[in-house]
């Protein structure tokens, strides 16, 4: 009788546990879900940098500021506008600074002179991720569940829909470009497709990605950036679990969450 009570009281225990997370869980998807309407917070800035260079974006302007003294080398826009408030963390290479807005807007500005270069305005809500640039073009998730894929002029390369919001930021190991969306599925995809093994989209172009290379579901949704290393994706949950993924296929190498004691992860 004993063994048994211990057994229930465990069981009672860990039903409890798991209640208290799924709370928990709903509380958080609430809180972003309300954190996507404009003015619910003054923005979330985050600093990209060279080795001379950093690029800020806050509220309403992306700067970019020497390193070694914090001088403003340029700002843009000039004038403040309201309309746009940027969220995402600044991308950058030698010639780029992309960033997204909160309405629906990419734009690339010139690295050394803060020129625009051009705005892709193809998707229908917010930027809160940043995109990732390559050789090849720059991965750019948004929470209309479309991860965008566009040439360095700002043309729409492909496109694919997740089942929910993209909150997080491409990684590739050269091979694959890897995102996680807040449909709970990590999604790995070839960096280019060729035309014909693309499918017709409701404007008639020839721009859809139907199916990734793989899919792993990791059973509730991810806001924290993935990132990758030597053959391996390592991403956390808002449940708290981290996994770690092979890159190649996807499949789960092993998982780790101290026996129910981590709570949401949010950060890489």
């Amino acid at each position: 009788a004993t063994i048994r009570w211990s057994n229930n009281q465990k069981e009672e225990d860990i039903t409890m546990k798991r209640s208290a997370k799924l709370i928990f869980t709903i509380i958080i998807i609430a809180f972003l879900t309300g954190c996507t309407t404009v003015g619910a917070a003054s923005s979330w800035p985050a600093y990209t940098t060279t080795e001379q260079t950093g690029y800020y974006a806050y509220g309403s302007h992306i700067y970019a500021l020497e390193n070694k003294n914090g001088n403003l080398l340029w700002q843009f826009p000039k004038e403040a506008d309201r309309a746009r408030q940027y969220y995402a963390p600044p991308a950058i290479d030698d010639e780029l600074v992309v960033v997204g807005d909160y309405t629906d807007t990419l734009t690339a500005l010139d690295a050394g002179t803060g020129t625009k270069k051009w705005d892709f305005i193809s998707a229908k809500d917010r930027y809160i991720a940043p995109a990732l640039i390559t050789d090849r073009a720059i991965y750019a998730p948004n929470t209309d569940h479309y991860l965008y894929a566009v040439d360095r002029s700002g043309s729409l390369l492909w496109k694919f829909k997740a089942g929910g919001p993209n909150w997080t930021r491409p990684v590739s190991d050269g091979e694959l470009i890897i995102y996680a969306s807040m449909d709970h599925h990590v999604y790995a995809f070839l960096p280019e497709y060729a035309l014909e093994s693309l499918s017709m989209d409701d404007d008639g172009s020839r721009t859809l990605v139907t199916n990734a290379e793989w899919t792993t579901d990791l059973g509730v949704a991810i806001v924290a950036d993935p990132i990758i290393y030597d053959g391996k994706v390592y991403v956390g949950t808002i449940n708290g679990d981290l996994f770690c993924l092979d890159a190649a296929d996807g499949k789960t190498i092993w998982t780790f969450n101290d026996n129910g004691n981590v709570n949401s992860i949010w950060s890489s």
